[in-house]
């Protein structure tokens, strides 16, 4: 048996406009933790956020440490394990989306992390704590074997929470399936596979969520919950059928069948209010240069506005790389975009994160221009556009917004 400390790190200056972003539960980390947790080990979390958190990571004397790193928090979460090495015996191990996707860069960048993990961690941990060094890859396990998420009381009391008439209400962050079958040249999960878990597991966890911890909004974390539209529906269906009072949010793409309306009204009637939709550009020949093959259908958006949905858009900038004028390219986004059937947009800078294939695609042409992976946080851009600068994106982004809703800054 292991005493084993798991660090989600959760930077101040990754607060956004939505708010919520800096306090959400790191899903990903609780349900690993469940996992070792269940495997005979001691388990503790510690959310960091500054260099003297290294206190709270050793103050129960771990004989492991785990990271979870994004590209713009890795940065600091390598700096932290190094200080942790330099004081203490315990075992580092990095995991999550910068580490998983290139572990061999970073062991080689980082020399006093002991691991990285590929993929998802479950095994691949349990060999860790077993001795295995280097990068570790092993297979995935079955959805069915994934035991209820660790909960952390602190991140469920979300007052950063940002959604209409929801302000200061609990809110969970849960994962009904993992993995994406669709093929975005941009996306860290990418042709990942999509497993859903058993439908009693996820009903078992939302009931626990209402009753055990007073949770209202949930957050479906899941890559892509359209993945299986069969799973989708009877999903919905028993969720509507226990009258679960939940508000709950999820992301989708466009691509629901032959019976796009039969299905987002049941998802409005389980409590589906929200969908965040991968549109990343309503133009869909430079949807189509990302490699986004499911084609953007407004149809589909006024269908789930019509059923009570409130319809958030997820969009990037730039997408047209070699515009000539990037001013008129922005005007001509924006213009496209007013014709959506959506209630509020969010306009990231298109980021090409380590390990996708359009950040080997611009690594190869030469054109990335910045290796500060802190940098690497939607909001700079990291590459060379064309003619396209910092300053155009930042303009573009607030133009595009506030052309389509001055009252939906969220940028």
């Amino acid at each position: 048996m292991a005493n084993v400390t798991f660090v989600d790190i959760q930077l101040p200056s990754a607060e956004k406009k939505e708010g919520h972003r800096l306090a959400r539960e790191p899903i990903g980390l609780l349900e690993l933790g469940a996992f070792v947790r269940q495997s005979g080990n001691n388990v503790d979390y510690v959310v960091a956020d500054s260099e003297s958190d290294v206190n709270k990571i050793l103050q129960n004397d771990p004989d492991a440490v785990g990271f979870s790193t994004y590209s713009y928090n890795y940065p600091f979460a390598a700096g932290l394990a190094h200080r942790i090495r330099s004081v203490s015996n315990a075992r580092i191990a990095f995991g999550g989306p910068h580490a998983g996707m290139v572990p061999e860069d970073v062991l080689l960048e980082n020399p006093w992390i002991d691991a990285c993990i590929a993929d998802e961690g479950e095994l691949g941990f349990i060999d860790f704590l077993g001795g295995q060094t280097g990068a570790i890859r092993k297979p995935r396990i079955d959805m069915k074997d994934i035991p209820r998420a660790d909960r952390i009381e602190s991140l469920l009391d979300n007052s950063n929470f940002r959604l209409l008439d929801y302000e200061n209400h609990r809110t969970a962050v849960v994962m009904a399936s993992r993995g994406c079958t669709r093929s975005c040249d941009f996306c860290t999960s990418r042709l990942t596979g999509y497993r859903a878990k058993p439908l009693d597991s996820v009903i078992g966890e939302l009931e626990s969520l209402v009753s055990d911890y007073g949770v209202e909004v949930v957050i479906f974390e899941d890559p892509l919950l359209n993945g299986d539209l069969r799973y989708l529906e009877a999903l919905c269906d028993r969720i509507a059928a226990e009258y679960l009072p939940l508000y709950m949010i999820g992301v989708c793409d466009f691509n629901f069948g032959r019976r796009p309306a039969d299905i987002l009204k049941k998802m409005a009637r389980a409590g589906f209010m929200q969908i965040n939709w991968g549109v990343e550009d309503p133009r869909q020949e430079y949807r189509t240069a990302l490699n986004k093959k499911i084609r953007l259908q407004d149809d589909v958006l006024r269908v789930a506005r019509s059923s009570g949905i409130y319809n958030r858009g997820l969009l990037m900038l730039p997408t047209n790389l070699e515009a000539a004028d990037p001013v008129e390219d922005v005007r001509s986004y924006a213009e496209s975009l007013a014709h959506l059937a959506l209630d509020e947009v969010k306009v990231n800078v298109t980021t090409p994160f380590p390990g996708t294939p359009l950040y080997d695609r611009l690594d190869s042409a030469g054109k990335i221009t910045e290796r500060d992976w802190s940098k690497y946080d939607t909001h700079n851009l990291v590459f060379q556009a064309g003619r396209w600068t910092q300053e155009v994106v930042d303009w573009g982004r607030k133009y595009i917004v506030e052309d389509f809703s001055p009252s939906q800054m969220n940028i």
